[in-house]
């Protein structure tokens, strides 16, 4: 969601705090995350309420780092923080616009062979691969 690209945007780190898995997810696009820094085995851990514990004992550990380890430590930081910038604004653009005409496509596809009755959708109008131009420009 958008939630998360404020912190890429501004160039921040972040834990994410969501569904099992939603790191691994972000990181298959492209993107780096904090594991040198921060436990991210919380990503992998199924029960919600033992994945939100571990997050906040991440989040006492940084808290109870001095202003100077914060400092250092975001200073460290900068390599990934840049490349998640950059990647955003960048390859990670092309990809989604690629899977987002590539899911309209499939969906149609489904859509005309009776998954939704006998009603069928033309699209071979449509010139898929200059949406994706036009998308990426």
């Amino acid at each position: 969601t958008e939630k998360i690209f404020k912190p890429i945007v501004s160039r921040r780190p972040f834990i994410l705090v969501g569904a099992t898995g939603n790191l691994a997810y972000l990181k298959s696009y492209g993107f780096k995350t904090f594991d040198r820094w921060i436990d991210e085995s919380y990503d992998a851990e199924p029960d919600p309420t033992r994945r939100i514990e571990m997050i906040v004992t991440e989040l006492e550990k940084l808290c109870n780092l001095s202003m100077q380890g914060l400092k250092q430590m975001h200073e460290e930081m900068q390599e990934i923080l840049d490349h998640n910038f950059n990647h955003l604004y960048t390859d990670f653009k092309s990809k989604i616009v690629d899977e987002l005409v590539d899911n309209f496509e499939n969906a149609i596809h489904i859509w005309n062979h009776g998954r939704f009755g006998d009603k069928t959708k033309d699209i071979s109008q449509i010139d898929l691969a200059q949406v994706k131009r036009l998308l990426k420009s």
